[in-house]
């Protein structure tokens, strides 16, 4: 029997080099006696895998131990062959089993019968076998980046349609003396556009996908970082960041009220102050320049907006005639379209001028909310034969309406103009 160079035996798994190394096998191992070899083994794998694994484990072992020990005296690619009765005693027997499965194994294959090899449980230090439900371990398995790749990827996993990538699952968050517990968590070390965790998704796809189930101190997705930013999001022609559940969005206050008086911000950069009133970052700087966000009650306040050009609304010497003393006018302001341009439905206010033509009278008019009550002030004034106007802000109804009450002796009359510039959203 030839003896085998122990740089291939330990640089390589066993099984696919003695099966390279099968032509070693003595001449005795014919076709049948590896189909019985084959066999045998099938089952004594059946009776007590196990003890047998741990026994090829054994030896296997005792063939490093004692190949380290004569390396010192043997050069590299020399034969070693060690006697029976040494200080480390291996089975060459049980070695040529091992080389037999290898045989047995390819020859099988090429036959078209595969052998089927028993799946085993991982425990502390033993392998993690995929499509195994009963994997067990009770310390951390890590995975460390050597320095050695340009773009180095930790782990990747790939999978079909309706599939989950990776599935993690955590038990309490920050409630054990070892740590902190996550389904998913990312670390990223110093560098420039470091990340923790990455998601990519392809059509209709998720990236990253977080779910929390219980009180509320869970996080479906959480990031934290010193300086950095702690989560993004991305999307080329849709929405970044979306709260999909109950539309809530949380930013905590600030310790101080008003915009921030010192850091360093980026236009666009949001932030509440102790108060709850929301910051804008118009221009970056340190601290850059920021804008209070404006906000009203409903129904009685806005945002004041420019229509692109004034609309004529009223104009009774074109339609109805003059307005008699005493009328009341209920004007539509909403939804008038001339030439394009309209007052938006949902509006508040309307900003425009109201103007008086040819009253036969004095008088004045007032202006107000459609069909509410008569206020006390007037809008504009205005003596016999003046033609004379005034700028003015009216809140409008739910209708889009107001209303032009006219002030005058009775017996006489006015022609009424309004033009609409703006309104308040």
């Amino acid at each position: 029997m030839s003896a085998h160079n122990y740089e291939s035996w330990s640089t390589a798994p066993i099984v696919p080099v003695l099966t390279e190394k099968a032509t070693d096998v003595p001449a005795e191992y014919d076709l049948g006696s590896l189909r019985q070899e084959v066999s045998s083994l099938r089952r004594r794998q059946q009776d007590n895998f196990a003890a047998f694994r741990a026994e090829m484990a054994a030896e296997i072992a005792s063939l490093e131990v004692a190949a380290a020990a004569n390396s010192n005296g043997h050069a590299p690619g020399a034969t070693i062959d060690q006697p029976e009765s040494s200080m480390h005693p291996t089975s060459r027997r049980t070695l040529l089993k091992w080389g037999g499965v290898g045989a047995a194994a390819a020859l099988a294959v090429a036959g078209g019968t595969a052998l089927r090899m028993p799946t085993a449980h991982a425990a502390d230090g033993a392998n993690l076998v995929l499509g195994n439900s009963a994997n067990a371990a009770e310390h951390l398995t890590q995975l460390t980046y050597d320095g050695n790749e340009t773009k180095p990827t930790a782990f990747k996993v790939s999978i079909g349609n309706n599939g989950l990538a990776i599935n993690g699952n955590g038990g309490n968050y920050n409630t054990n003396d070892t740590g902190d517990v996550a389904g998913v968590f990312g670390s990223a070390l110093d560098g420039a556009q470091a990340i923790g965790v990455a998601g990519k998704a392809g059509a209709n796809g998720t990236g990253v996908y977080g779910v929390a189930k219980g009180s509320d101190a869970c996080w479906g997705v959480w990031g934290f970082t010193d300086a950095g930013v702690a989560v993004e999001g991305g999307s080329g022609t849709g929405i970044d960041l979306m709260a999909g559940g109950a539309g809530r969005l949380a930013s905590i206050p600030q310790l101080t009220v008003g915009a921030p008086t010192d850091g360093t911000y980026a236009a666009g950069e949001q932030i509440r102050d102790a108060g709850g009133n929301l910051f804008i970052c118009v221009a970056g700087g340190s601290p850059g320049t920021w804008l209070k966000v404006a906000a009203a009650a409903a129904g009685r306040g806005g945002m004041v907006n420019l229509l692109s050009a004034p609309i004529r609304l009223l104009d009774t010497r074109l339609s109805i005639g003059k307005l008699p003393a005493g009328a009341v006018l209920v004007l539509q302001v909403t939804g008038v379209d001339v030439g394009g341009i309209s007052v938006p439905k949902g509006a508040t206010g309307v900003v425009g001028n109201v103007t008086v033509v040819q009253p036969t009278g004095g008088g004045d008019l007032r202006l107000y909310p459609g069909g509410a009550p008569l206020p006390a002030t007037s809008s504009i004034n205005f003596a016999n034969g003046q033609v004379v106007a005034n700028g003015v802000t009216v809140g409008l109804n739910t209708s889009g309406q107001i209303s032009i009450k006219v002030d005058m002796p009775a017996g006489t009359s006015t022609h009424v103009i309004f033009d609409a510039s703006g309104y308040v959203m």
